[in-house]
């Protein structure tokens, strides 16, 4: 998919595929590659200007953080994917979500 991405010239789909491409090393165990993909994802996302996408990047690396057993830092990217989610308009999970940043 990121072959295509690229090839299309479609930065939206990119973004998908890296954040795609970090969760699939993520479960590999792959930490530090993972947060390079999500840290691309999170930059073009930035300059597309999506929110919803920056939610997603935000979910992921703080799901990173929480892997690293680092809640602290979890929690800080989960409480920016909450506000990207509600700036979007994604109220969707938005109030069982919340329930996680208390934990």
């Amino acid at each position: 998919m990121l072959t295509l991405a690229e090839a299309e010239k479609d930065d939206g789909a990119k973004a998908v595929a890296l954040g795609n491409l970090g969760n699939l090393v993520k479960t590999r165990g792959d930490l530090a590659a993972a947060e390079g993909y999500y840290e691309k994802a999170l930059t073009l996302n930035q300059e597309l200007g999506s929110k919803e996408g920056m939610a997603a990047d935000y979910g992921n690396l703080g799901g990173l953080e929480h892997a690293r057993g680092n809640m602290a830092g979890a929690r800080a990217f989960w409480g920016k994917r909450a506000i990207f989610m509600q700036r979007s308009g994604c109220p969707i999970g938005l109030n069982s979500f919340r329930g996680g940043l208390t934990a």
